[in-house]
């Protein structure tokens, strides 16, 4: 029985010291970048609620600075680069719209802007 305690009491003093594996005692451990779910990332906060959300729908996101935007997520097409995306419109807290997208480039989702009509 006092082995038994004894070796409780080292297994819980090294968990307690040495945190979890591969991460220094003290130190959060790094957040990823939420993926959708073929496991590709996304670039932005904007990019994730346009995916996640149907066609039609809108919300509010804030973005990395701060500022928070609301948005309105629309069709999904191929672009002239063969890419797929989905259009969106972006309202910020003063009312100016942008007509923008987000679209799978370079292995993640990312909002861009719309050149032209």
């Amino acid at each position: 029985m006092w082995k038994k305690l004894v070796v409780v009491f080292v297994v819980l003093q090294t968990a307690a010291c040495g945190g979890i594996a591969g991460q220094a005692p003290g130190n959060a451990p790094v957040a990823k970048a939420p993926l959708d779910t073929a496991g590709r990332p996304y670039a932005d906060p904007v990019a994730h609620f346009a995916i996640n959300s149907p066609p039609g729908t809108s919300g509010n996101v804030t973005l990395p600075e701060g500022q928070g935007v609301e948005v309105f997520v629309g069709r999904d097409y191929i672009s002239a680069a063969n890419e797929k995306c989905r259009s969106i419109v972006v309202k910020d807290a003063n009312g100016l719209a942008t007509s923008n997208a987000v679209c799978f480039s370079n292995a993640s989702w990312k909002t861009v802007l719309k050149v032209g009509k």
